[in-house]
């Protein structure tokens, strides 16, 4: 190879991405805690960045005309969990999954907007699912569920650039 065809410069590797990566986004039909079918709707997005616990983040959807998120989160974490990572059942030290629980900011009417996006950590008292009988339908579910309100700074922090996807 002559002088001149040589690069300038070496071959940079390429720089990882900053920040979880979107690994999965759809809507999760389930079945509410009082429904025949499921009749339930969310939406689902997992962020996965190394050497951190996945992210799940469920959405309450305006359209959900079913059991809230908020008032089954135990069932969905825990049947969502074992779909996606039945592997960190076994980790010990850490939660299983980061996991948000995400209300859409509700339609405007007259102009004016009747609630803002909300953010919340959930988490459980004991991360070990246990299989409950639901209107004659065996379900997993986590017990005694707990909330803490995220700022939106912390969002960001957690959801990287994948906060701006958030409505």
């Amino acid at each position: 190879m002559s002088e001149r065809s040589r690069p300038s410069h070496p071959e940079q590797p390429p720089s990882e991405p900053r920040g979880p990566t979107k690994t999965a986004d759809y809507r999760y039909r389930f079945r509410g805690n009082f429904d025949r079918e499921a009749e339930g709707t969310c939406r689902v997005r997992i962020l996965e960045e190394r050497d951190r616990p996945p992210v799940m983040v469920l959405t309450e959807l305006n359209a959900n005309e079913s059991t809230s998120v908020t008032n089954c989160v135990e069932i969905l974490a825990a049947e969502l969990i074992a779909k996606h990572f039945p592997h960190r059942f076994e980790v010990v030290g850490e939660d299983p999954v980061t996991l948000i629980e995400h209300y859409e900011p509700s339609p405007t009417v007259n102009g004016k907007r009747r609630r803002d996006a909300t953010y919340d950590r959930v988490v459980f008292e004991r991360w070990v699912p246990r299989r409950i009988w639901l209107h004659g339908q065996a379900r997993l579910s986590f017990e005694t569920p707990d909330w803490r309100h995220l700022p939106d700074n912390e969002v960001r922090e957690i959801l990287g650039e994948e906060a701006d996807d958030l409505p």
